[in-house]
């Protein structure tokens, strides 16, 4: 299909990296004078670039329909993944970091790259998107509706375009796990979105729920402050000795009595719920063709991308699970070719389900649970970066990026709270190396 105007939804790193694709023309491209041409404005609701890594103390409602005025990153932060294949192709972090860096460099870097490919031209600040409708007008391909709000005046204007974004994030409306005689517990539940400092735990009982990143990570931190037990199965002594990494996500069901040591919930000031995000677009409405159909499934989407129903209608950077700025950025380039016309939608019905029913199929060989999380990709993302670069004429991340990741995951397997401490180095081949 082809669409001239586009708006991007967010900011952040996902939607930075579609303005980089289809604002500023590549090296290989420069000197095509058929090189198609978009007009694109991108809204953020926030004062600057970054979505995800923009830091802020200050604490506001978690529940505001859509999104609240900070982040879910911590003080502490730390990256899961070796800065030398977080960073985006055409753009390298500065190569004397160490491999792991904390939330200000990357938000550092996301500047950097607005800046260096002057992206910011592009964005609306202080602007939130309120509602987001298909207008069908006859002979033309959808036309979408854009209501947006600024921030500081609530003023809202409307407009036009020819296709839709969504880069405004999974990480922004917290899911809490159903809890069962919750009502019996006097303390404080929250959900690791609002964890800032572990030292606002000092001398609290804490219990926490759930052992992804983020709950391994904040229970090391809060272990060191919070209140020590005589009791040898406290929970303090029981977090600090059991840390370990799985490869099943955690049941949406907690007991607070279901774990043996926890005798009882008298004796615990504070619930930290590290239980992860739920997709949420508010500003969508029932007639996008696109839904929410389970707290980890956005669909139907061909490619795990673009709107079946309405293919004028793209959503990077939902996966899990992945390397997210260069998985992004194929989206981004499979994308503007989908919509310069150089990719083709599938013509029919029957040649829609086949390839999405090949996608399936490959997701679940490649051990994705396409039933109950099927946007959470894991080694898929390397299948899947490859076909879309195939698809769509570009080159894929080099050959270093999944042999590095692949390390990573067993060192976090071997050694959960201290692989961060390792260093590696990229040899001038795309070999790398750990630096002993």
């Amino acid at each position: 299909m082809l669409a001239r105007k586009i708006a991007i939804v967010g900011a952040g790193s996902a939607g930075l990296a579609v303005l980089r694709q289809f604002c500023v023309p590549t090296i290989h491209n420069q000197q095509e004078k058929d090189e198609y041409r978009f007009e694109v404005t991108c809204f953020e609701q926030l004062s600057d670039v970054g979505g995800l890594w923009i830091y802020s103390d200050v604490i506001t409602d978690v529940n505001h329909p859509v999104g609240s005025q900070y982040t879910a990153v911590y003080k502490s932060l730390i990256t899961n993944l070796p800065h030398q294949i977080m960073a985006f192709t055409d753009f390298p972090f500065p190569k004397e970091l160490p491999t792991y860096v904390g939330h200000e460099v990357v938000k550092d870097y996301l500047q950097s790259y607005s800046d260096h490919f002057n992206l910011k031209q592009f964005i609306q600040f202080n602007t939130r998107v309120i509602d987001i409708k298909p207008q069908i007008v006859i002979g033309h391909d959808d036309i979408w509706s854009v209501s947006v709000e600024n921030v500081h005046s609530k003023i809202i204007t409307k407009h036009t375009f020819d296709a839709i974004v969504i880069c405004n994030g999974h990480f922004s409306t917290p899911n809490y796990p159903r809890i069962e005689n919750l009502d019996k517990f006097s303390g404080k539940l929250e959900h690791s979105m609002v964890y800032r400092n572990a030292e606002d735990y000092k001398n609290k009982r804490v219990l926490i729920i759930g052992g992804g990143p983020s709950g391994v990570d904040i229970a090391s931190e809060v272990c060191q402050f919070a209140e020590k037990s005589n009791n040898p199965q406290s929970v303090e002594n029981d977090l600090k000795t059991t840390l370990t990494i799985s490869d099943k996500a955690p049941p949406s069901t907690a007991h607070l009595t279901q774990n043996p040591n926890v005798r009882s919930i008298d004796n615990i000031d504070c619930i930290i719920c590290c239980t992860g995000y739920l997709y949420s677009y508010p500003f969508l409405g029932s007639d996008s063709g696109v839904a929410v159909l389970g707290p980890a499934h956005v669909g139907p989407l061909y490619k795990d991308l673009i709107s079946v129903r309405r293919p004028s209608l793209a959503f990077p950077g939902l996966q899990s699970s992945i390397i997210p700025f260069p998985l992004t950025e194929c989206q981004a380039k499979f994308l503007k070719a989908h919509l310069s016309g150089k990719v083709k939608f599938p013509k029919t019905g029957k040649e829609l389900d086949e390839v999405l029913s090949r996608d399936v199929e490959a997701k679940r060989a490649s051990g994705v649970n396409i039933e109950s999380d099927p946007h959470r990709t894991g080694v898929w993302q390397w299948q899947y970066m490859n076909e879309l670069a195939a698809l769509a004429g570009f080159e894929p991340p080099p050959s270093y990026y999944p042999a590095l990741h692949a390390a990573v995951i067993k060192d976090r397997k071997e050694s959960l709270q201290n692989y961060k401490s390792k260093e590696y180095k990229i040899n001038e081949d795309g070999t790398f190396y750990e630096v002993l």
